[in-house]
């Protein structure tokens, strides 16, 4: 599955495209990066499917807040941000301080920036 990712320089944005499956990896530069901005946008706007354990997923999400890192998903489609709220609970994770899904990408942008 590709991604796209642009450094903004108070935050790193990765759009996910295509179907999510297993074997999807970000460069280690990439997650390196989003470890020295600590603030990430991951865009699902371009996501057609995904094939992918959210438990998968979960423990991701509890690693980005074990490094502090602030996460903001945007996903607009019903599904994709169903999903990604799913992951959230399931990482136990602190929604809406620590992570949070958006459907608006202003809003999105806005609390990720936010304190």
């Amino acid at each position: 599955m590709p991604y796209q990712f642009v450094d903004r320089m108070t935050h790193l944005e990765i759009r996910l495209e295509g179907v999510i499956e297993e074997g999807f990896v970000i460069e280690e530069a990439v997650v390196a990066r989003a470890g020295e901005l600590r603030r990430v946008l991951v865009d699902y706007s371009a996501v057609t499917e995904i094939r992918l354990d959210p438990f998968l997923l979960a423990s991701a999400a509890r690693q980005q807040q074990a490094a502090g890192v602030k996460v903001a998903v945007y996903a607009p489609r019903p599904a994709m941000f169903g999903f990604n709220r799913q992951v959230l609970q399931l990482a136990g994770v602190r929604e809406g301080v620590t992570a949070s899904v958006f459907s608006d990408l202003g809003e999105a942008r806005s609390w990720l920036l936010a304190g």
